[in-house]
């Protein structure tokens, strides 16, 4: 009833619309037809100028009547034509996959966001593709790892008449990466009551949002295991503060808990980097900075850090850059800190303020720990948050607008560098 609703106002008014046109044209032809047999039968009284004249004017209504039915044609076409390219326009510039599925499931068109979200060449890949193609080709599973089968996507059950609901699915694509979207589809019906004649999918990407919801989820996680260490050296060292009455061990202690307060204290501020990013409120506030003092004071606060190793900051150049100081200066002692957990115990850990042709850069390099332990650290995050600090240190260096990277020198020692634009 509802689509009636909707629908019965347009029809009527196009029929009405219809009926106007014609009744015109029915009273523009029959008012022709008097006027002009009333002016001949008053002005003409030979039957055979009449015969003539009524020839005349049945063949100049026919051409009158021609270039009316043009103009009216003409502009009805084109106002029809300019609708569906406002549509069409209008279709194209969504940034939600669109799908028009005919009525035995064949792709009849896609938009271009379509093509982009799944990874094919051209619309013509998809055209005319079926259900079962479609759902083998893209390998359709739901986020359980099940397979959607060909009968039960929201399209097919669209084309049954239904308004199915949506659901998040999983798409293979050729690129070897997965979509993430979420799924709905519509029945098109010609008339209100009438079988669905088409099909509208519409897929909404949602990778990003599903990844960092894994993200948060391992962030929690490795937060939470990341917080025992230092929480448990804390409270050891307290009380050995409490208990002891030697000096030495007074002074050890208390370094070991200054040292384990500034692992909290960069644990939290990259944790509020990744909810305010994964809220979409991180806001960046650019300044011109100058890279090798941000460098020399980050190396300076993470000198009492590094008890097992040897920090070394060695500056080559002063370029200026332009960027948020605070989280810059966040990124180095996020580069300081994973160099800590990849290096070997006893170490040198070197970082290097340089410049180069356009961008400054900040080199750390460090002798890398076994391939099987460095290994070891890499996957199980939950109790390194190596990743969750590698993670804030892409984001802010791409809104940055710099580079980072990884290579292995001769010595075989790790370079871990990030690249910024010089102002």
């Amino acid at each position: 009833m509802g689509a009636r609703k909707q629908r019965e106002p347009a029809l009527e008014r196009s029929r009405s619309i219809a009926a106007v046109v014609a009744l015109l044209f029915l009273a523009g032809g029959a008012a022709w037809l008097l006027i002009t047999d009333l002016l001949i039968y008053a002005l003409v009284a030979d039957p055979v100028r009449i015969g003539h004249l009524e020839m005349a004017k049945g063949w100049a209504f026919v051409f009158v009547a021609t270039a009316v039915l043009y103009v009216v044609t003409d502009r009805a076409v084109r106002s029809l034509a300019r609708s569906e390219a406002t549509t069409r326009a209008v279709v194209e510039s969504i940034d939600d996959g669109v799908l028009l599925i005919g009525p035995e499931w064949k792709i009849l068109s896609a938009n271009p966001a379509a093509v982009r979200m799944l990874g094919v060449g051209d619309a013509a890949t998809l055209m005319g593709m079926g259900a079962e193609e479609f759902t083998r080709r893209f390998r359709i599973r739901r986020m359980n790892g099940q397979l959607v089968q060909p009968g039960e996507t929201v399209t097919q059950r669209a084309l049954e008449g239904d308004r199915p609901p949506p659901y998040k699915a999983l798409f293979a694509r050729d690129d070897h990466t997965d979509l993430v979207a979420i799924c709905t589809s519509a029945p098109v019906r010609s008339t209100p009551e009438g079988a669905p004649a088409l099909a509208v999918s519409v897929l909404h990407d949602v990778t990003l949002l599903d990844r960092l919801d894994r993200l948060r989820d391992q962030f929690v996680a490795a937060a939470a295991h990341i917080l025992k260490t230092p929480v448990a050296v804390i409270r050891m060292h307290s009380h050995l503060v409490e208990t002891s009455t030697d000096r030495m061990t007074q002074r050890t202690s208390i370094a070991a808990i200054e040292r384990q307060c500034g692992r909290i204290a960069r644990l939290t501020d990259n944790l509020l980097v990744i909810a305010a990013l994964r809220s979409n409120t991180l806001e960046l506030h650019p300044e011109v900075v100058d890279w090798a003092e941000l460098v020399e004071d980050a190396v300076r606060e993470m000198l009492p850090e590094m008890a097992t190793r040897v920090l070394v900051g060695e500056v080559a150049a002063h370029p200026l850059i332009y960027g948020d100081r605070e989280r810059l200066l966040l990124v180095v002692r996020n580069l300081i800190e994973m160099a800590f957990q990849r290096s070997r115990p006893d170490s040198r850990v070197v970082l290097r303020v340089d410049e180069r042709p356009e961008v400054a850069r900040v080199d750390v390099a460090y002798d890398p720990l076994p391939p099987e332990e460095l290994v070891f650290e890499e996957e199980e995050t939950a109790y390194t948050g190596v990743r969750l600090e590698q993670h804030v240190v892409s984001y802010v260096v791409e809104a940055t607008r710099g580079t980072q990277g990884s290579e292995e020198d001769e010595r075989g020692r790790r370079h871990d560098w990030v690249e910024v634009p010089i102002v």
